[in-house]
């Protein structure tokens, strides 16, 4: 399943991937809390911090975490005063990201496993 995956990536142009194993990080419980306490943290970060750890919370039966470094350029070049970062003008970022991994979700319950985005 791990090369069907692996193609699927590849295919939609997403290079950069991996596979972990789902456990706890309990290792990096204090790097967390840290960046919490910082104020560090971005508003879609999990908040709780035991479920931030802890990558079986969510999904009770979950095996494997499936990571995609997704690289959103959208190619345009502003005319006239201001400046706009340039994903701001194209779909939201999360949005197109999420469309990307429904595609993998989608090969694996065609598999027969589970899968959540």
């Amino acid at each position: 399943m791990k090369e069907k995956i692996t193609k699927k990536l590849l295919d939609m142009g997403l290079e950069n991937h991996g596979f972990m194993t789902a456990k706890s990080l309990e290792s990096s419980k204090a790097y967390f809390k840290e960046r919490r306490d910082k104020g560090y943290d971005t508003s879609f970060e999990e908040k709780d911090l035991e479920k931030k750890i802890d990558l079986t919370s969510q999904m009770s039966n979950v095996k494997t975490i499936i990571s995609v470094a997704f690289r959103y350029y959208f190619d345009s070049y502003l005319h006239g005063e201001g400046y706009f970062s340039l994903y701001t003008l194209g779909k939201d970022y999360h949005l197109v990201v999420k469309d990307y991994l429904e595609q993998v979700a989608k090969l694996i319950r065609e598999a027969g496993y589970d899968a959540e985005v």
